[in-house]
């Protein structure tokens, strides 16, 4: 949590710093493997939400950045763009290859996903992303100025298993050798 003085009026901000290595990755989940907070994602009609408020800070290329609930016993995976692990989640990440990109809504069942653009730039301006169980699927969010969920649509494919156990947690993972940050 090395918050620097400007962002002081920001309490309670976790800075995720990797070192300058490629692949270098920090991730910090609530619980573990054998204590999990949530055993499935929330029930169907549920009316459960999320919200987070996420930016990156520095560089916004070769970098994957996510937050959500992650499967617990793929916890030190970050579920990246690329489907190259098994972690199940669900939750928002930007994965930004040699570009910047935007934050994307997922719902990832182990390799297989599907993802909706929320339209918003993963750079270094906070934004705050939401989502809610429905009856079908997941439906996000883009939380306005004043605190207005704004609805950008909805996945009904590939959510995550329901009989898995699940930890909110956030991550990133650089693609260079190069830090990456995220608050």
């Amino acid at each position: 949590t090395n918050v620097q003085a400007a962002d002081a009026s920001e309490y309670g901000v976790i800075r995720q710093t990797t070192s300058a290595a490629i692949a270098a990755a920090r991730i910090s989940t609530l619980g573990n493997s054998g204590n999990t907070p949530f055993y499935g994602p929330p029930a169907a009609g549920s009316d459960a939400w999320s919200v987070v408020r996420l930016r990156l800070f520095g560089a916004l290329t070769d970098v994957t950045a996510w937050a959500g609930l992650v499967e617990s016993n793929a916890a030190a995976k970050i579920p990246d763009g690329a489907g190259l692990n098994t972690a199940s989640f669900l939750g928002f990440r930007a994965y930004n290859t040699g570009v910047a990109g935007n934050w994307f809504g997922v719902c990832r069942s182990g390799t297989v996903e599907t993802t909706l653009n929320l339209g918003v730039a993963a750079n270094t301006a906070w934004v705050k992303l939401a989502w809610r169980r429905t009856a079908t699927g997941v439906a996000f969010y883009v939380v306005a100025v004043g605190g207005v969920p704004v609805y950008v649509g909805e996945i009904t494919t590939n959510l995550p298993s329901a009989t898995l156990g699940y930890l909110p947690g956030i991550g990133i993972r650089s693609g260079i050798a190069s830090a990456r940050a995220l608050d």
